[in-house]
């Protein structure tokens, strides 16, 4: 299978990963209407839970989401990445969903980033990137809009080249 572009973003725990993601999982669906006036469908699988996907958005837990663009792109995003153990969770179900961009969280260092460094090679591109942890509540939100945008450019230019 090929994937397209593969995103990691890293951190120390409790640096607002999963926060980010599940924050761009909520925007994506509106961000890809806006840009390309394409409605996105959009599928989900908790982590606790079997391979069953359901329509609606898991609360206050890690989660996986899967983006059908266009009835040919499929866009993954994975919230959670605290050990190899669900990095790899992800990856399977991520891959074995024939996505064709894959955002995932990981640590800083240890089995998440041996886990993501070894899927960096099935990807055309891999971009990583490092979530900050902020002291102060403010300057985390204003840092996390920040790096939400990147995300969100990132994929927009990815998804351009894949819908020519």
């Amino acid at each position: 299978m090929k994937i397209d572009l593969l995103i990691s973003v890293h951190g120390a725990s409790n640096s607002g990963k999963s926060t980010i993601l599940r924050s761009l999982i909520d925007d994506m669906n509106g961000e890809i209407e806006k840009e390309f006036n394409l409605r996105a469908s959009v599928e989900y699988r908790e982590y606790r839970s079997s391979n069953e996907t359901v329509t609606v958005r898991p609360q206050n837990v890690d989660f996986v989401a899967v983006f059908t663009i266009d009835n040919r792109i499929k866009l993954g995003i994975a919230t959670g990445g605290d050990n190899g153990r669900i990095e790899e969770q992800n990856w399977k179900f991520l891959t074995s969903s024939n996505c064709n961009i894959i955002v995932v969280a990981g640590r800083t260092k240890g089995a998440t980033v041996e886990k993501i460094e070894k899927y960096a090679q099935d990807a055309q591109l891999f971009i990583p990137l490092f979530k900050a942890r902020c002291k102060k509540e403010e300057d985390r939100n204003g840092q996390d809009v920040k790096f939400k945008l990147v995300l969100i450019n990132l994929l927009k230019k990815e998804l351009t080249d894949l819908l020519k």
